[in-house]
């Protein structure tokens, strides 16, 4: 049996859910009402929405509008249970926080560095935002070898093979706007860190 060890108690028996318990139960069916409506409202924005949607022939105003009001409502209601401190507050701002996470990495440069710094406000914002953007400090994308050789071209005239006698195309750090790489002096061997922003 699946609760063979397993202590089962009777609802009720540690005592009555407290009218705070009761609150933040009544705020997730919210949520997730107000996630199904707009699951269904982008659904018939995008056209993949059910038959009888089609059939309505609502213009594409009025859908989005539809789209809009579903959103706003699922925002005020996550905002409402986050306030209550309800379980499903810390998974949005959880997702939420994914989702700035890959904002930030898609568009690189100062992206990464707002993110940085949201990272910082632990003061001001959700303890999950701080926990997924800190990883910004030490996972900073690198920019291919191709594009690095073309800044040095426009930079300072020619391709880091002419101006030096060996660059490494690996980075040794790599920053939300620049990153190092090793190279040595041509002529003296001198060993060089050359940073490309």
């Amino acid at each position: 049996s699946p609760f063979e060890g397993r202590i089962l108690l009777p609802p009720g028996l540690l005592g009555p859910r407290t009218d705070q318990q009761a609150l933040v139960m009544e705020l997730e069916r919210q949520v997730e009402t107000c996630r199904r409506a707009l699951e269904q409202a982008q659904a018939e924005y995008t056209g993949r929405g059910d038959e009888k949607a089609a059939e309505r022939q609502t213009s594409q105003d009025e859908l989005r509008r539809d789209v809009r009001m579903a959103a706003r409502n699922l925002a005020e209601a996550e905002q409402q249970l986050s306030l209550q401190g309800g379980e499903m507050a810390g998974q949005t701002h959880r997702k939420a926080s994914l989702r700035l996470l890959n904002l930030c990495r898609e568009n690189a440069g100062v992206y990464i560095k707002v993110g940085q710094h949201l990272a910082n406000l632990d003061y001001l914002i959700p303890q999950q935002y701080i926990d997924t953007l800190s990883s910004l400090f030490d996972d900073a994308p690198e920019t291919p070898y191709d594009d690095v050789r073309q800044v040095i071209y426009e930079d300072l005239g020619a391709y880091p093979e002419t101006l030096f006698d060996n660059f490494d195309p690996k980075p040794i750090a790599s920053a939300s706007l620049a990153q190092v790489h090793v190279a040595y002096e041509k002529g003296t061997g001198r060993k060089l860190a050359i940073k490309v922003q």
